[in-house]
């Protein structure tokens, strides 16, 4: 029986008989905390043979004589050759253990993957496909386990027979004779790598996101990021982008070992990549479409038509796979994002490619946000050189026909202060004839959001008033607000 109980914390729950010859002995409950791995139909089959060995163990307690307990030996055996042809069937990884910790057995699936042998893999031997950043932990959670008979769930990382890491979700409960003790162990490793992949990556993106909005500094904020992407999720990684002129510029390219982003940069600075290149960053860039090169081979960079200094410089970095996408922000290329695999030995499969292109969307946004921040900037002073140099006195006004800023134009003119004219302080200024004709049609233009024009004194800094005519006009958005 499988169901998602009310219980406090549980999240799946998993009941089988325990049956011996035919006879029902009671029952075993497995309850998972879960909710992203509910029990399936897998789990419940390896469940149902426990029940029966451990019918099979309860019923050799009962008196009955040798012959009862041949019978029931021979059951046990063909309950074991019944789990073993079930465990070989299944996707998961399934192993046994004795009650000291000992593996003792796995299944098909486990040599298949990790390509093993039983001589590799018995006893202390599972440890050795283990990835070492995950090697104490999991150690540490499995001896704990192991002294207190309390079940064994983690996650960690296993190397396949590819040589490539991928998630495991590993899962082990103890069997028991009658008094409570630990006999056995039984196990499963469940792929989990795509969901962790995704959980991990929707976790780098948020942090990425972070670091460009926080920073004033677009380079050291795109250089951040580099180095955030290396070793976990590319040996590798390199921002490229345009510049004005159209020159492809590196901002950044990161690696764990200095020697070699020494080497890395060398070969960049002697064989810098042209945009008229058939292949890599070039035709990224021209394409608006992500490059991916699942294995790089030394055979491959032999072909390639390569000057062989650069091609001797390739191989010396170890180049395994790659994956270049393109950085285009509100429908413009600025550039390209390069992610290399070398030491890990991992390859870029297809998934990667939309969180690449999810990494290098933010990436450019940024980009294209400091560019235009950047042109704003530029305006402003541009404009502020014209305030200073005309002859007229310029203001600008909220848009709710408050001065809110700093006017020095007006503050020259009128002699007033920043707290006399602010807000409607202004009008002060305005000849007492002149004043209540002059803020009609103000706020008419303001609440009308049309051009203002009057004719009014102004009483100037030396406390006489000149006549003048103001001119104003509304800055509208796109929507006329």
């Amino acid at each position: 029986h499988r169901s998602r109980p009310d219980g406090p914390g549980a999240r799946s729950l998993l009941a089988v008989a325990v049956t011996a010859r035919g006879e029902t002995l009671g029952a075993m409950c497995l309850v998972s905390h879960d909710p992203e791995l509910p029990y399936d139909e897998a789990d419940r089959r390896v469940a149902e043979l426990l029940g029966r060995q451990l019918g099979a163990a309860l019923a050799s307690a009962r008196p009955g004589g040798a012959e009862a307990l041949a019978r029931l030996e021979a059951e046990a055996r063909g309950s074991e050759q019944k789990f073993r042809a079930v465990a070989d069937t299944m996707p998961q990884l399934v192993w046994t253990t004795r009650a000291d910790g000992y593996h003792e057995y796995y299944n098909r699936r486990w040599y298949d993957y990790t390509g093993t042998t039983p001589e590799q893999s018995q006893g202390e031997g599972w440890a050795n496909v283990l990835h070492p950043a995950d090697n104490d932990h999991t150690q540490a959670v499995w001896a704990r386990c192991l002294a207190t008979g309390e079940p064994y769930e983690i996650e960690y990382r296993l190397r396949g027979v590819d040589g490539v890491y991928r998630w495991f979700l590993g899962r082990a409960l103890p069997l028991r004779d009658e008094g409570g003790v630990i006999r056995q162990w039984f196990g499963t490793c469940t792929e989990i790598d795509a969901q962790r992949r995704a959980s991990d990556a929707q976790r780098f993106l948020a942090t990425v996101t972070d670091a460009l909005v926080g920073s004033f500094d677009l380079t050291a904020a795109l250089r951040a990021v580099a180095r955030r992407v290396v070793p976990d999720l590319a040996d590798w990684c390199a921002i490229d982008l345009l510049s004005v002129t159209g020159a492809l510029e590196r901002v950044e390219a990161a690696h764990v070992d200095p020697v070699k982003m020494e080497l890395g940069w060398k070969l960049w600075r002697e064989f810098p990549p042209r945009l008229d290149a058939p292949d890599g960053v070039a035709e990224v860039i021209r394409s608006q479409r992500p490059q991916r090169t699942r294995d790089i081979t030394p055979e491959m960079l032999a072909r390639a038509p390569l000057p062989e200094a650069q091609r001797r410089g390739l191989l010396e970095l170890g180049l395994r796979s790659s994956l270049v996408v393109p950085l285009v922000a509100r429908g413009r290329v600025l550039g390209a994002l390069t992610l290399v695999a070398a030491e890990s030995e991992r390859h870029f499969e297809e998934a990667d490619e939309g969180f690449a292109l999810e990494l290098a969307a933010r990436l450019a946004l940024a980009v294209d946000n400091a560019s235009l921040i950047e042109r704003l900037r530029v305006n402003e002073r541009r404009y502020r050189s014209l305030v200073d140099a005309s002859l007229q006195t310029v203001w600008t006004n909220s848009a709710d026909g408050e001065m809110q800023s700093e006017q020095p134009g007006w503050a020259a003119l009128t002699g007033q202060t920043f707290a006399q004219y602010h807000g409607h302080g202004w009008s002060e200024a305005i000849h007492p004839d002149d004043r209540a004709t002059t803020l009609d049609a103000w706020h008419q233009a303001v609440a009308t959001r049309t051009p203002y024009a009057v004719e009014h004194r102004v009483r100037v800094s030396d406390g006489s008033y000149r006549d003048f005519t103001a001119r104003g006009v509304p800055v509208l958005d796109r929507v006329g607000r």
